[in-house]
């Protein structure tokens, strides 16, 4: 129970205060324009916590659909190569046996797993066999006009290495 002291030093109930509040107030204004008044109050102030409420209910289906597709700015998940990204190391194909291998062919290029980052298009992390037990990562962007670039390549890897950024 909780008592507050009043001026002349004596012990009152919270409750027994806010009954004598309430009832000075509908002395004051009248019982029918405090209980409108009363009424009024309530509505202006369920209004916004129920469209408060269906933010944050918005807002968390949103979080978690993100979490499950591409997160802006974050690597996702390790997945297996889809053919989309074996095209797109095939459009790099020549820049990288040229920077990398000194001009000459891989004995095989396929793509083994990728990861994506979102930007300005979406940057790939491939993993990417090259022959003889060798591993590549590649770290394409596809911009958002769909052109592809290469933009950094990691040699001496193995099947077994991350994917991380680089």
């Amino acid at each position: 129970m909780c008592y507050i002291h009043d001026s002349n030093g004596k012990k009152n109930n919270t409750k027994f205060l806010k009954r004598r509040l309430v009832e000075s107030y509908k002395t004051q204004i009248g019982e029918k324009m405090f209980n409108k008044a009363l009424f009024n109050s309530h509505r202006q102030h369920s209004e916004p916590m129920w469209k408060l409420g269906v933010i944050f209910i918005f807002t968390g289906l949103l979080v978690i659909v993100m979490a499950e597709r591409k997160m802006v700015g974050g690597l996702t998940g390790p997945k297996e190569a889809t053919k989309e990204v074996q095209d797109l190391i095939d459009q790099v194909k020549g820049q990288v046996e040229q920077e990398n291998n000194g001009g000459t062919a891989y004995p095989t290029f396929q793509a083994i797993e990728y990861k994506t980052q979102v930007v300005a298009g979406t940057n790939y992390f491939v993993k990417v066999e090259v022959g003889n037990g060798k591993y590549i990562n590649l770290r394409i962007w596809k911009k958002l006009d769909q052109t592809v670039s290469l933009t950094s390549v990691q040699t001496d890897q193995t099947k077994e290495d991350p994917i991380e950024y680089f």
